[in-house]
């Protein structure tokens, strides 16, 4: 089978290196540092796949996207971005990448990403189950910059594949494992998170995904859990508004 083509576009020379390192035998890939540089690449080299930093030289990663969706590039893009702004996760979310990493990122873990949205592009236009999941998510208010969120969607993800774990001593521990922390921090940051998207939620969106839940009571993360594994169980395949 052909190597898909992988762009890889970060300030970051060490960055490009490790990634490439671990990707070389599965991806024909190129490296740019800068964005007129990456810009360049798109139209000769013609990547599939996007890995991506917001902050670059010469032109962000934003509006790279925009002159590669106006020049007709159809990429899957992974971003990774230390940049702590509603207004860039907003700007992504407009433009459509398939997953976002907080900086700093675990190798092993960016590498994993690469590679599923990379399976994305052989795949039906249907929208994946992450995606879906990703979708309810943006709607109530989940922020992308929180931990929490990426450990909810990881949890959700487990429960969907064996939904009689138990939540602190299987689930929480099983995505510990994944991110190297313990499951009292997974436990804290999905709590918080949760609780930051309540506080700002949007009555109607928070009734439309859990009906018959109390206006007046936050739903547990438990149960937030299980709603959102439910959802993907019902109908993983129906798009999202």
């Amino acid at each position: 089978m052909e190597k898909k083509r992988l762009l890889i576009v970060d300030s970051n020379p060490e960055l490009c290196f490790a990634l490439r390192s671990v990707l070389q035998d599965e991806f024909c890939i190129q490296v740019a540092h800068g964005g007129k540089e990456a810009l360049a690449l798109l139209d000769s080299f013609k990547p599939e796949v996007l890995v991506l930093d917001v902050i670059l030289s010469g032109l962000d990663g934003i509006r790279l996207l925009e002159y590669a969706a106006e020049r007709g590039h159809k990429l899957k893009t992974l971003v990774t971005t230390a940049v702590d702004s509603d207004y860039v996760f907003n700007k992504l979310a407009q433009l459509e990448v398939s997953y976002i990493l907080l900086k700093p990122c675990n190798l092993r873990i960016t590498a994993e990403r690469v590679r599923e949205i990379a399976d994305e592009c052989n795949a039906l236009p249907a929208q994946s189950g992450e995606q879906k999941l990703s979708a309810i998510l943006m709607e109530l208010g989940w922020n992308p910059k929180h931990n929490g969120y990426h450990y909810l969607c990881t949890a959700v993800t487990n429960f969907v594949g064996n939904n009689t774990q138990s939540l602190t001593k299987e689930l929480y521990a099983a995505v510990g494992a994944v991110y190297g922390v313990s499951w009292q921090q997974v436990e804290r940051s999905i709590r918080s998170a949760l609780e930051s998207a309540w506080k700002s939620r949007d009555e109607k969106l928070w009734q439309h995904w859990f009906p018959g839940a109390s206006a007046l009571k936050r739903p547990t993360s438990g149960e937030v859990i299980c709603r959102l594994a439910e959802l993907l169980i019902m109908d993983p395949t129906r798009k999202i508004g």
